[in-house]
């Protein structure tokens, strides 16, 4: 029996549908023949799952775009791989009178096989209310089979609620795409995340300091530092995690993180700009709006025209038309634009040189994948070499929030891919008052720390090297 077996309350239905299929691949079917709406669905029949990366989804739709999701299997979720199960309803239990067209089937490593639908067909009153309460009843039986199987695949995380758990399948497809299979990463709460799968892990090479984070430098976090910013998050040199909300804008965030954290950095002083996503999400090319874009396009528009600030240009997690006309009305003449020098780029297998740029020119937009779906982009701010097995722990600011991992900064072992992005000084800040660059000697050692990229004109000291610990006077270079 599957760990996913929930108790509704739906006790008479109107119609049994027989099914009596298997299905190896992904399929479509059109059972609903002569049913107009419907208020509840639930299915039954047998999942065999073949391997750590197997999924099994069933979604229900009106063919007009909205989606629900019926039944959905994977071995972190389940109590294991060959099981029957009966009368699942996931975010189905209850329907609004619900116009049914089919049911897609999509399988990863895994065949299905559906016995049966139930459908009632009618019901009255909070019909919403009831729907929300069975799937947040199922996704707290998820959390649980999680925390209860992460031992068997070796997990070093903890499962638990958070916005992007409660989200329904519509729109979590709009984030993460079609077809994903995320390994348990929407549940993520604390500790350690990788996949349940294996060999999706970067390595440390080289001879290069085994544990770095840019929140930390120079004590930003901590209270007894002279650099201490007085979050109590401990962002440091970063600035405060965020959340996209429903729209798929991870390829805006993650390079507007940079150059936030960069802005810090380069300037040396905290000035903390909250720089607005929803102008990269309205006016950069190559975005998609919503549904994805290209970090690269997004530093090619922080180069050129350059970003606005969060006050003038807000936040509203869309890509409506109207919307974005309404903001550029509203922030036509900007009190601040923000403007980077260029990026440059690293192959992603290369970690060796990923480490190296990341010290020496501050966080780096970064991309990883889950098994299926969309490409995931997040700003990289530091790692930890494993001692036991060399493997490389990813510390990220992630954009769902706070409530993941530190206040929303993530300890990942997962395999960075493709294009990782970071910013070459220097930083222009186009406003009345531009700040300048600060320099500080605070242990008196006589080394100065400058912040990133080249030492600045004025500062002084005869040594061209910069202090790489301000808060130790036994710490120079």
């Amino acid at each position: 029996m599957s760990i996913l077996s929930l108790i509704t309350g739906i006790t008479c239905y109107a119609q049994s549908i027989l099914i009596d299929s298997t299905f190896y691949t992904d399929a479509e079917i059109f059972p609903f023949t002569g049913i107009d709406s419907i208020t509840g669905l639930k299915m039954s029949g047998s999942v065999s799952l073949e391997s750590d990366s197997s999924l099994v989804r069933v979604i229900l739709s009106n063919g007009s775009g909205l989606e629900y999701m019926v039944f959905e299997a994977y071995p972190l979720i389940a109590t294991e791989n060959d099981f029957s199960f009966s009368q699942q309803c996931d975010e189905t239990c209850y329907l609004d009178f619900f116009g049914p067209h089919s049911l897609s089937i999509q399988l990863i490593n895994a065949a299905m096989t559906i016995d049966n639908l139930q459908v009632l067909t009618n019901g009255t009153g909070n019909l919403d209310s009831l729907q929300y309460i069975c799937k947040r009843a199922s996704d707290a039986l998820k959390i649980e089979a999680i925390n209860l199987n992460a031992p068997r695949f070796n997990l070093e995380y903890m499962a638990g609620d958070n916005p992007s758990v409660a989200d329904y399948y519509y729109d979590k497809k709009i984030i993460y795409g079609e077809k994903y299979n995320l390994g348990g990463y929407d549940y993520y709460m604390k500790g350690i995340f990788s996949f349940p799968w294996p060999g999706e892990k970067d390595y440390y090479r080289g001879n290069i300091v085994k544990t770095f984070d840019w929140r930390n430098r120079h004590g930003a976090n901590r209270d007894s530092s002279p650099y201490y910013d007085y979050d109590t998050t401990g962002s440091g040199w970063m600035t405060q995690a965020r959340s996209k909300g429903n729209c798929g804008a991870c390829y805006a965030f993650a390079p507007i993180g940079v150059l936030e954290g960069d802005i810090n950095l380069y300037f040396n002083q905290h000035l903390d700009f909250d720089l607005s996503e929803q102008d990269v999400i309205c006016n950069s090319t190559g975005s998609d709006g919503c549904h994805g874009g290209e970090p690269d396009s997004v530093f090619k528009y922080l180069h050129y025209p350059g970003v606005k600030t969060e006050n003038c240009f807000p936040y509203w997690a869309t890509d409506n038309q109207d919307t974005c006309e309404m903001l550029n009305d509203v922030c036509n003449d900007p009190d601040t634009i923000v403007r980077i020098h260029s990026c440059s780029g690293i192959w992603a297998y290369d970690t060796t040189e990923i480490l190296t740029k990341l010290i020496t020119h501050g966080p780096q937009s970064v991309i990883f994948r889950p098994q299926s779906g969309n490409l995931h982009a997040v700003t990289l701010v530091g790692y930890i070499v494993d001692p036991v097995d060399s493997s490389l722990i990813w510390i990220y600011k992630d954009n769902a929030g706070q409530i993941k991992g530190e206040y929303g900064f993530i300890y990942a072992k997962v395999n960075l891919m493709f294009h990782n992005d970071y910013i070459n000084t220097p930083v222009t800040i186009i406003c009345d008052t531009p700040p300048s660059r600060q320099w500080y000697d605070s242990d008196q050692d006589g080394y100065y720390n400058w912040g990133i990229g080249n030492k600045p004109e004025g500062c002084p000291g005869n040594e061209e090297d910069e202090d790489c610990d301000d808060t130790d006077p036994y710490l120079g270079p």
